[in-house]
């Protein structure tokens, strides 16, 4: 029986590994002689054909295959080069016939169940620094990001290596960035409280690789994207891409600031500070799945103290205008300064009474109750970077007993 395609554009075959076995070879990896790597599967058998599926990955792709990163579903599904080729190879004999599918259109029949992992007993090895940041994000299906720091500016003994606390700080607060950015994108954006675990996960990275020198962290989002390669980790580094590359110039970042809302706008600023106490410039080098995307930006040390400045004089949301029924518990017209107690959650709200409240007909009475209408200021402390609210009182309408 004929296991491999002859006299077709796949070129001459040798089969290199079996993993599975059943009578005749059922899943393998072959090879053509300008070296080009399949990994095939049988998925029929009639009474004139076998059919087989077979998918080209790369070196760094079977690595990653064969390590047991990525199953064999999406092996097919996700392909490098987003097609599949369906073989036919006749039992009369020595006809093959080859026809190309694109991935979206994979006969569900034809695709391994989810889950399902090659088991090699060969040595195999993960991603390898030698291979390029655009071959692993390909082989991936995932966005990769290169971070490269340099530490010797402070930390002179530090040439090769970086100090474990700082480093953890600025990895860290780049995930909590990665993290607001992605619930800003969901629309789901709050100021505080915590990010949900479906947006967590979906915004979560991974370190692959570190390295010395000008100290080279790769890390890798933890979760490919569609069919399509779109995911929720492309968005976020979209976002992180621009904001960097905005941080020089005024008016940009104040835009971009103001659009990411308070809890990214605090994000980015902690990013910063971590960046700035560390005494290290960053550079960026991004690399997509996706044709076209990726690139590299750099943050010099004046860059980021200049970014400082603009963040801190930014207010990242407008005010919101919002509706307390309570009781006013303290007031002072001299001062023009009030503080009342939420009916509902006996919360207390304090600020700055506006003229328009003072010249009203109302009379402020302690302990009587009122419809109070307050404008909400969320602003960041430069001091702490956490959110802080003030209010002001707008208008006022006393309640009536019933």
């Amino acid at each position: 029986m004929n296991i491999l395609p002859e006299s077709t554009h796949l070129g001459i075959l040798k089969i290199t590994n079996v993993y599975e076995y059943f009578d005749i070879p059922c899943l393998f990896s072959c090879e053509n002689n300008s070296g080009q790597i399949f990994i095939a599967v049988w998925i029929d058998e009639t009474e004139n054909d076998n059919e087989w599926l077979y998918v080209p990955v790369s070196k760094v792709r079977l690595k990653q295959i064969t390590s047991g990163n990525i199953d064999l579903r999406d092996t097919f599904l996700k392909s490098e080069d987003n097609f599949v080729l369906k073989v036919t190879l006749s039992k009369q004999d020595e006809n093959s016939q080859v026809e190309t599918i694109v991935c979206s259109e994979i006969s569900e029949e034809y695709l391994p169940e989810a889950n399902q992992f090659i088991e090699s007993n060969l040595q195999t090895s993960s991603v390898t620094r030698k291979d390029s940041l655009k071959q692993k994000a390909i082989a991936l299906q995932r966005e990769i990001l290169k971070i490269t720091l340099d530490f010797s500016n402070i930390y002179s003994s530090c040439k090769n290596e970086a100090p474990l606390k700082e480093l953890g700080n600025i990895l860290v607060s780049l995930q909590e960035l990665f993290n607001a950015i992605g619930q800003l994108k969901k629309g789901v954006s709050t100021a505080n409280g915590s990010v949900s675990q479906e947006i967590k996960a979906e915004a979560r990275f991974n370190i692959m690789a570190v390295s010395s020198g000008s100290f080279v962290t790769e890390i890798a989002a933890a979760e490919s994207g569609n069919l399509f390669n779109e995911s929720l980790a492309n968005e976020i580094i979209e976002e992180f891409i621009q904001v960097i590359n905005s941080s020089e110039n005024q008016e940009e970042l104040t835009k971009i600031i103001k659009k990411f809302k308070i809890r990214a706008a605090r994000k980015y600023r902690d990013f910063l500070i971590k960046l700035q106490t560390a005494g290290t410039q960053l550079k960026i080098d991004w690399e997509s799945p996706i044709p076209n995307k990726g690139g590299s930006v750099f943050l010099k040390e004046t860059t980021i103290n200049n970014a400082l400045m603009i963040i801190n004089q930014v207010q990242p949301e407008p005010p919101q205008i919002i509706n307390v029924t309570g009781t006013l518990i303290g007031g002072n017209k001299r001062s023009k300064r009030f503080e009342i107690e939420d009916d509902n959650d006996r919360k207390t709200y304090k600020g700055a009474i506006a003229q328009t409240a003072l010249n009203s007909s109302v009379i402020l009475t302690l302990d009587k109750r009122y419809e109070f209408v307050l404008e909400e200021t969320k602003k960041i402390n430069p001091s702490t970077n956490e959110v802080s609210c003030t209010y002001k009182l707008i208008r006022l309408k006393l309640l009536t007993k019933e």
